[in-house]
């Protein structure tokens, strides 16, 4: 049991803690507040659950960086399918090393030179045949593994979309060459005209005076 002194002491060393300290530290830590809730105390099943949901819920996270609520919540969504799945994983590996463990001393009597890889093959099988444990194990991965990347594609598509978003032009601010400095539009003009004269059909002349030759300046017409 904790004493009093202890308790004080712990008290007063989280009065002074400031938290992360560099730029990074307070980033992530501002990011995992704001766009996740999944901790282990409220969604893991297990203790050893505890760090692999947090260490997915961070990475996805800091991966995907979530915008708004909605992309926040197909994240959580993410984080939470691929967590089941690896819990079914988990159940399974689980459920045939029990039944491995169950079968020992009737193996070692029917098989006794049975390897591990045998045992575990006499362990599945007689689930299969005396349960639905497996099958029903197999039927939720493959449903969480669908819901996964049905998310995934979800979260993408909104990733693609806000990135194609037109950028807004204010009203007053004219057409988006408007505000370009004087030597850049000069610029632009100039390859523009170079790109009309080089896409000019061959054979095609302009009249003399586009060529800056004057009317006046022209051959006078021959007398008959």
């Amino acid at each position: 049991m904790i004493s009093g002194r202890q308790l004080r002491a712990n008290q007063l060393n989280a009065q002074q803690s400031t938290g992360p300290r560099t730029l990074e530290g307070k980033r992530r830590a501002s990011v995992n507040a704001n766009t996740h809730g999944l901790t282990a105390k409220d969604f893991a099943v297990t203790p050893e659950e505890g760090p692999e949901l947090e260490e997915i819920a961070d990475a996805y996270t800091d991966h995907f960086r979530p915008k708004d609520p909605i992309e926040a919540h197909l994240v959580e969504e993410l984080v939470m399918a691929k967590m089941r799945q690896k819990r079914a994983w988990r159940l399974e590996a689980a459920e045939i090393t029990l039944e491995v463990g169950r079968q020992l001393e009737k193996v070692a009597t029917d098989f006794p030179s049975a390897t591990n890889v045998e045992r575990v093959a006499l362990a599945v099988e007689w689930l299969a045949d005396n349960g639905r444990t497996l099958e029903y194990l197999r039927r939720y991965d493959g449903q969480f593994r669908r819901a996964w990347h049905h998310c995934l594609e979800k979260l993408e598509a909104r990733k693609r979309n806000s990135q194609n978003e037109p950028i807004p032009i204010n009203e007053h601010s004219g057409p988006p060459h408007a505000q370009e400095p004087e030597e850049a539009r000069t610029e632009r003009q100039i390859q523009h005209h170079a790109s009309a004269r080089r896409t000019r059909p061959p054979g095609r002349s302009l009249p003399r005076g586009a060529r800056g030759i004057s009317p006046k300046d022209a051959d006078p017409p021959h007398e008959g």
